[in-house]
C-alpha cells in the first residue's frame, strides 16, 4: 500500500513542478490575433440588418403535409429527374426551387408541387401546371376517388411560389401551403 501512495505522491509532485493545471493563457498567432481583433471590431460597428428568411419549396410542402387536420394519402418526394421530367413533365429549370409530392400507392391520386419561380418564367411555369392539371383530370384519373382528387386539382400561386395540389381535399391543402408562404 505504502508504494501505491509513494507513487501517487511522485506523480502529484511531477505534474505540479511541470504546471500541468496551472491557469495558463495560450499563446495566439498572429493570425488568431487579427482575427480576434475584427470579431471585436464588427461587434462594435453598426448592424447590419438581417435578411427576410425564405422558406424553401419542401418546408412548405412540408407544413402543408404534416397538417393533421387534413386527409391525405401517404406521399413521397419525387427526387429522379427523369421521372420529374420525362413522367410528370416539369421542366425544373425554369425554377429557382421545387418540391413535388406524389402519392406513394398508385390507386390514389395526389400530387403537391411547389415552385419558386422567377418572374420571366412564370408564364411558362403557369402554362406547365395547367397542363399537368388537366393531364390529371383527362388520363391519370380512374376511379371514383381519384377522379374527385383531379377534379379537385388547384392551380395557383402567392408572390413568386406557384402550385399544384391534386386533392380531394384542395381547398384545405391550398389555405395550408398559403399559410406557409405568407407566414413562414
Amino acid at each position: 500500500m505504502s508504494r501505491i501512495r509513494s507513487a501517487a505522491f511522485i506523480i502529484a509532485a511531477i505534474a505540479l513542478l511541470s504546471g500541468c493545471g496551472a491557469d495558463k493563457k495560450p499563446e495566439t498567432s498572429p493570425e488568431q490575433q487579427t482575427a480576434g481583433q475584427t470579431a471585436k471590431e464588427s461587434v462594435s460597428a453598426d448592424p447590419v440588418p438581417l435578411e427576410k428568411y425564405i422558406i424553401t419549396c419542401d418546408e412548405i410542402a412540408g407544413k402543408a403535409l404534416s397538417d393533421k387536420s387534413i386527409e391525405h394519402p401517404r406521399t413521397m418526394l419525387v427526387e429522379d429527374d427523369v421521372m420529374m421530367t420525362d413522367i410528370i413533365g416539369y421542366d425544373v429549370s425554369l425554377t429557382s426551387d421545387y418540391s413535388v409530392n406524389i402519392q406513394l400507392v398508385s390507386a390514389d391520386l395526389f400530387e403537391l408541387t411547389v415552385m419558386r419561380v422567377p418572374e420571366e418564367n412564370s408564364a411558362a411555369v403557369l402554362e406547365m401546371l395547367e397542363k399537368r392539371r388537366d393531364y390529371l383530370i383527362e388520363m391519370a384519373a380512374a376511379y371514383p376517388k381519384q377522379i374527385r382528387a383531379a377534379e379537385a386539382t388547384i392551380v395557383s400561386h402567392v408572390d413568386d411560389v406557384y402550385f399544384l395540389i391534386c386533392s380531394e381535399n384542395s381547398t384545405e391543402l391550398e389555405k395550408l401551403v398559403i399559410s406557409a408562404v405568407k407566414y413562414n
